[in-house]
C-alpha cells in the first residue's frame, strides 16, 4: 500500500511474520508505519475491506431509503448530507451527498473500498474523525 494514502488513525491490515492483523496506524514513513507498537513495511499493509459490519461500528445507522436497487442505506453519524451503500452494479459502497433542502440526490461523490478510505473521506467532508463505537 502506498503509504501517501494513509492519516494517522487509520484501520489496515498488515503482515507480521506469517499473519495477517488489524491495527491502528500511528505514523507514517516514507517506506514504513508504525501500527501498534511494530514498524511495519509499506508494502505489507493492505486496506481492510469496508462492510456493513464496519459501518455499524462507526455508528452508521441503517435507513430505508428508496435506492432504485433495493440495498441497505447507511447515513452518517450526526450527518443527514450524506448516505453510504452497497452497490451490485459496481460491487462497491457508493458515498452519495444530497441537497439539504429537498433531500434530492445531488451526486455520487466516491466509491469506497476500504475503511482507511471511508475515514479519510468523512474526515475531509466532515472535519471530525470516524470513531469505532461498537466493538
Amino acid at each position: 500500500m502506498n503509504a501517501e494514502e494513509l492519516r494517522l488513525g487509520n484501520i489496515v491490515n498488515f503482515l507480521m511474520g506469517s499473519s495477517w492483523l488489524q491495527g491502528q496506524v500511528n505514523n507514517i514513513g516514507k517506506s514504513n508505519c508504525v501500527i501498534g507498537a511494530s514498524s511495519i513495511k509499506s508494502l505489507n499493509i493492505q486496506g481492510v475491506r469496508i462492510t456493513e459490519e464496519w459501518l455499524r461500528k462507526f455508528g452508521f445507522r441503517e435507513m430505508e431509503d428508496t435506492i432504485p436497487e433495493g440495498y441497505p442505506t447507511f447515513w452518517p453519524p450526526d450527518c443527514s448530507r450524506f448516505r453510504i451503500y452497497f452497490s451490485e452494479s459496481n460491487q462497491m459502497f457508493n458515498w452519495d451527498v444530497f441537497d439539504l433542502k429537498t433531500l434530492d440526490l445531488m451526486e455520487r461523490i466516491a466509491t469506497i473500498n476500504y475503511v482507511h478510505q471511508l475515514q479519510n473521506l468523512f474526515f475531509m467532508l466532515e472535519g471530525k474523525e470516524l470513531v469505532v463505537q461498537e466493538v
